[in-house]
């Protein structure tokens, strides 16, 4: 069933930007924007029952959202509703729970990930009738200042306890479990010994609520069958796939070096910026041919070996595409925003040259040990990864200068039209 969703701010830009995640997000969904400041209070005879959804902002003119909850919360068509923070608006936050609100996202922190959890959560909530109409708080309650517990709406357990580990209980189909090396909404990673040979491996297992879920398996799966038939020394070696009654799960190769954002803090050399830039886009060369755009280039999915040899890994949300290397998103948006295109941020039909983008973002970070660009939000900085011009890099040379700033070029037809195209500018790249 599609969504009926509001959004609810005084802001156009945040309604715009929350409208456009949505929309690529739940392709069905019915969005409708309401501007508070032109509009007003929506009085008592409007129908909230128009909507599954609302998504509210703190700020609402010379009202706030507090105050709407409040004067319209107690109508039992009243949507469930996620609520928007301003940075350092913490006690806001907790009176918006105390009210009853299903979830709370700070602007700071709004990125694709962050709304489609909430979505989720709030979909679920709808769906299983057990939704209430928002309540009054006591009086005692505005005074608290409790550490907000954002509600999930299932428990997002490891597979496995401390304890099993420890005494050796954890077997997944002659993998022993040894320690937890990395955790997700979607998944944890353990470093474990396949049984037969001793082989120290990553098994990535897929959250036990989520073993069930056809959409979330299916993902699992592809990310699977896409990653197992990719060779190439810089792209993560996959074993195997596996399934029980309790768990789904992936045996890759184990990646105990690190990755590339501890690199960036300690420091990268020019010449290592450029081996590892060749390496990357080496490996985007080999996802490219086989028409896959990896989707999320960004230091934590760039790690290294134990011979210090970097790779690239996850690929839960790459993505087939045509021949014609034009891919239109029917699901949702992918990507970390100081990592996104302008193309995909802007909802246009996006292609290879995107990872290009992406790889110029890293390349710039390895450089510079600077981000590109630095703002108060996700929002602000995915405003300014559409709008505004490269920062200098006044310590490297033309070549590199000339390079960086075609990856980054806002159009993709001014940007690196194949990732070997780069590989050889960068070969011939002359350091001073």
């Amino acid at each position: 069933m599609s969504q009926r969703i509001l959004i609810i701010d005084d802001s156009a830009f945040y309604r715009n930007l929350v409208n456009q995640l949505l929309v690529t997000m739940f392709p069905d969904a019915r969005v409708t924007e309401y501007d508070p400041v032109a509009l007003g209070n929506p009085g008592p005879g409007y129908n909230w029952g128009d909507h599954d959804i609302l998504i509210l902002d703190h700020q609402l003119g010379e009202e706030t959202g507090l105050q709407w909850l409040q004067e319209f919360g107690g109508d039992k068509s009243f949507p469930v509703t996620i609520f928007l923070t301003g940075e350092g608006n913490e006690s806001v936050a907790v009176k918006a729970m105390k009210l009853g609100v299903k979830d709370y996202i700070s602007k700071k922190d709004l990125t694709p990930q962050r709304l489609r959890e909430a979505i989720d959560s709030a979909i679920e909530t709808r769906d299983s009738g057990q939704y209430e109409a928002l309540q009054e708080p006591n009086a005692n309650d505005w005074n608290n200042s409790d550490t907000i517990q954002r509600p999930q709406a299932t428990p997002m357990l490891a597979p496995f306890t401390d304890e099993e580990i420890l005494n050796g209980k954890a077997i997944v189909m002659g993998y022993k479990i040894n320690k937890e090396i990395g955790a997700g909404g979607m998944s944890t990673v353990y470093q474990a010994t396949r049984i037969e040979d001793e082989l120290t491996v990553a098994i990535k297992i897929l959250a036990p609520h989520l073993n069930n879920n056809d959409r979330y398996l299916d993902r699992f799966i592809e990310e699977y069958n896409i990653a197992s038939n990719l060779d190439h020394d810089n792209i993560v070696k996959i074993y195997e796939q596996g399934f029980t009654d309790k768990f789904s799960f992936i045996a890759m190769e184990h990646l105990p070096n690190g990755d590339l954002k501890n690199k960036m803090i300690r420091g990268i050399a020019s010449s290592d910026a450029i081996g590892y830039a060749i390496n990357i886009a080496s490996s985007l060369h080999t996802l490219h041919g086989a028409n896959i755009i990896h989707r999320d280039l960004k230091p934590s999915n760039i790690l290294f070996n134990k011979d210090d040899h970097l790779v690239l890994v996850d690929f839960g949300v790459v993505k087939q595409i045509d021949n014609d290397l034009e891919l239109t998103r029917h699901g949702e948006t992918i990507g970390t925003p100081a990592f996104m295109s302008p193309e995909q941020i802007l909802n246009h039909p996006f292609d290879t040259r995107s990872d290009l983008y992406a790889l110029g973002v890293l390349l710039y970070m390895m450089l510079t040990g600077k981000r590109l660009f630095h703002g108060q939000s996700a929002a602000a900085i995915l405003y300014k990864q559409v709008h505004e011009p490269v920062p200098d890099m006044p310590n490297q040379s033309a070549d590199l200068k000339q390079i960086v700033n075609k990856l980054l070029a806002k159009s993709p037809e001014d940007r690196y039209q194949t990732a070997n195209e780069l590989c050889d500018d960068l070969k011939a790249v002359t350091l001073h």
